[in-house]
Parts: structure tokens; sequence; C-alpha cells
């Protein structure tokens, strides 16, 4: 596994399970966040206190069945386990309703929540637990891949070893798209890593990635790309993505492991202008000039200008109170009508001439003033999706 991709899970996350839904917590509540590594039993009888085969970051599930005849050991061996490092831990109420006052007032001072619980069996909760940090860990590695993969400046044998890395099961002739929620949609996943779809030479895989969600659309050739989208659209139906509920980028169709990197930043800025522009979905080859303009803001350099002529509106916006950027952003809209710029922003179109030429004269712009103006706002609405 790769250097670094190891997944911290924490509590809080955990009880969002559902055989986790019954539990109380009594004590603890600053140590939601602990780290857990392992979720893990304590359930047998003991003599000598030993709790050596706990480590630090461990949660335990327990009955208390050690201290069922001798409540007095209870606080005893709460210590002990403290010592150890545990993240948390939660009693079933087999033997004991109620918890020593002492073992939940050393729980406060530690941050170690201690919970309450009836009903689930252990091996369920664990079950769960083991099945979610997997699948994060899995989620958080296939992440770490697509970004070394999207890295710029990767050989075409590193970006098809990566594709292999990826999912081996991948075909050579591919569509990515790139789908997020629109306001109040949500991304139904469950505990478990979406499952590929396979059938007679096609092969979808898809891939939590940021704050939505890819999926690699593969066929053995090129022919059976036809009709991709909608196949496409489908298969996340099928992993709780309701299309009408979220904005969705395709990218153009590539056909060799080498440019999957490229297919999938593809399907990145299709979303993105996707957002900006507030449509349901859009191919890469539709956007125009703005294919090329989501990489502008990857660049170093770009982004640096880019910041600095913001940085002179705003201040300007700050010392005059006039709404330079509104003004320059509806006239890049109106593909650079002043008559309808004006309409757009309800001023008068000689407003929006005096506005234009200062803002010339503040970013110092050439004769292609109007290209510069229009790139400027056109990386101003993509930066504010």
């Amino acid at each position: 596994m790769e250097k670094g991709c190891a997944s911290m899970v924490r509590i809080r996350e955990i009880l969002a399970l559902d055989p986790l839904a019954g539990f109380e917590l009594l004590a603890g509540a600053g140590g939601l966040d602990n780290v857990l590594t392992n979720v893990t039993i304590l359930d047998y009888e003991t003599d000598s206190m030993d709790f050596s085969a706990f480590q630090k970051g461990d949660f335990i599930l327990t009955s208390l069945f050690f201290a069922k005849d001798a409540p007095q050991l209870i606080v005893d061996a709460f210590r002990e386990l403290l010592r150890r490092g545990i993240a948390g831990i939660a009693v079933k109420t087999v033997f004991y309703k109620t918890l020593p006052a002492d073992m939940l007032r050393l729980a406060d001072a530690m941050n170690v929540p201690v919970f309450a619980y009836h009903a689930a069996s252990m091996e369920e909760i664990i079950l769960a637990a083991h099945s979610y940090m997997l699948a994060k860990e899995q989620r958080e590695l296939a992440a770490m891949r697509l970004d070394a993969m999207l890295g710029f400046g990767r050989a075409p044998s590193a970006v098809a070893e990566s594709v292999r890395a990826l999912d081996a099961m991948l075909y050579p002739h591919c569509v990515a798209s790139f789908s997020t929620p629109r306001e109040g949609g949500a991304l139904n996943l469950g505990q478990k890593m979406p499952v590929p779809l396979f059938s007679d030479g096609q092969y979808s895989a898809f891939f939590p990635y940021h704050d939505g969600l890819l999926q690699l659309y593969t066929t053995a050739d090129a022919e059976r790309l036809a009709g991709a989208e909608d196949a496409m659209l489908r298969a996340y139906e099928s992993c709780g993505v309701a299309p009408a509920a979220w904005r969705t980028g395709f990218s153009a169709p590539c056909h060799a492991y080498d440019f999957f990197d490229a297919a999938i930043r593809q399907s990145l800025y299709s979303n993105r202008v996707c957002q900006c522009f507030e449509k349901p979905r859009l191919r890469y080859g539709t956007l125009g000039v703005y294919r090329f303009l989501p990489a502008l803001l990857e660049d170093k350099s770009v982004l640096a200008e880019y910041r600095a002529a913001l940085t002179r509106l705003r201040c300007f916006e700050e010392e005059s109170g006039i709404a330079m950027l509104d003004t320059l952003s509806a006239y890049a809209a109106a593909h650079g009508s002043v008559e309808q710029a004006a309409k757009r922003i309800y001023q008068h179109p000689n407003t929006v001439r005096n506005r234009v030429k200062k803002a010339r004269a503040l970013l110092a712009l050439n004769d292609d003033w109007y290209e510069q103006i229009f790139i400027l706002m056109g990386l101003y609405a993509l930066e504010q999706t």
C-alpha cells in the first residue's frame, strides 16, 4: 500500500453506522474526535487485570463480564485501559444498567467517550466499523492515486501504470464523468465503495473524489462508447446519484490508458463549468473557450496575475462604492455588448462604457483588452463555484 494513505477514522464517524444507532453517550463527549485504529472486544474473565492486549486507539466493546460479580473492578480496569491509550469504550447493559460515577468522571477528565448500548451484537458492530474503516481507506487510496495521476508532467507510461493500479479491470477506451450535487443534493453511497458495473465488453468503475463521484466508463473497443452518456447516467442512479439532483461533466472519448488523465481532467473541468452556469450536464467538446479556462486556474503564474488584478478591482470597489466586478462580469457574459450588459445590471449603457474604460486603466490593459477582460471574468466566474 502506498506510503501516506493510512486513513484516520474518528469515533463520531462510526456513530452514524446502523448497528451503533442505539449508543448512548454517558461521558467523555470531548473525545468524540478521538482517532480509533481498531474496534475490539473485552469480554472475558480475568483475575490479573492484565489488559496488555489492548493498544492505543482501540475502541472497546464490553459487557463487563470480568466484573459481573465484582463491581469494584470496573473503575480500576477502566483506569488501566486509559493508561493503554484507548480511544473509547462501549458497555453493553447485560450485567450493569448504570456505571460507576468515578468511571464517568475519569472519562470526562481524560476525554475518552463512554457509551451504553442494549441491543446490537458485538460482532455486528465490529463488522460495520471495520467495513467502514476499510471503505474509507479504499476511497482515500483511490483519491490519492487520482491526484497522482492528474499531476502535471506525468510520463504516458506512468499514467498507464496509475490507471492499472486504480483498477486493473478498466478497458482502454474510456469516457470519464464527474458528478457533484446541486444545492440540497446528497451522495448516498452507504458505507461501502460503489460497486463496479460489468457487462460484455463494458466496465464502469466509480471513485468518490473530492466533493463528487467520478465514473470511468470503459469498453473493450471504441465502437462500444456510442451511447456512453446515457449508460453512465443509469449507472450513477445505481449508486444513489439521481441525475436531476446533480450536475455532471463528461469528457471526450479517449482510446488509450495513457490518456485517462486527460479524460478525467476534462470531466472535472466540464463539471466546474456546469456549476458555474448552473447546467445539469455538459460535454467537454461543447464548452468552447471554457475548455481552456479551468486549466489556467491551476497555473501558478496565471493565478498570481489573476489575483493581483482582482485585488486592484476590489480595492477600487471599496474606495468608490462602484460594483466593478458585477459590471465586468455582465459585460463579458454579454460578449462585449454594452447594451446587453447594461440591461443585466440595470444601468445606463454609458455607465457600463465608463466602468469598462476605468477597468482598462486600472489593469493597464493593452490592445487585446477585451480578450483579457473576458478571460479575467471567466476565471472569476469559475472560481466562485
